[in-house]
């Protein structure tokens, strides 16, 4: 059994970035964040990152759609983790958000 669906836990700068490129990757990608505002932020951030490859002419729009289609986002921890075969966390290096 491969790895078919990522878990990426926070959607900061670093949970952003590897999600966008877990998508890109052709896997399921769950970016998980108890900030409802953030993620929203966050998923806006990675379409417009496809969006501008396509312009210039570093992705090709059906590689950037796919991708985008890969992209899921949920605020639920539990969620994102059962769901996923390998789950990566990028939370903020705050004690409180690791425990």
């Amino acid at each position: 059994m491969g790895v078919r669906t990522i878990a990426v836990l926070g959607s900061g700068i670093m949970g952003r970035g590897i999600a966008y490129a877990s998508a890109l990757g052709g896997f399921r990608t769950l970016l998980q964040d108890p900030d409802g505002a953030q993620l929203e932020r966050a998923a806006s951030d990675i379409s417009a990152n496809l969006e501008k490859g396509v312009a210039v002419g570093k992705l090709e729009g059906p590689a950037a759609a796919a991708a985008q289609k890969c992209l899921e986002t949920t605020r639920a921890l539990n969620d994102a983790v059962s769901r996923a075969d390998l789950v990566i966390e990028a939370a903020p290096e705050k004690m409180e958000l690791k425990v």
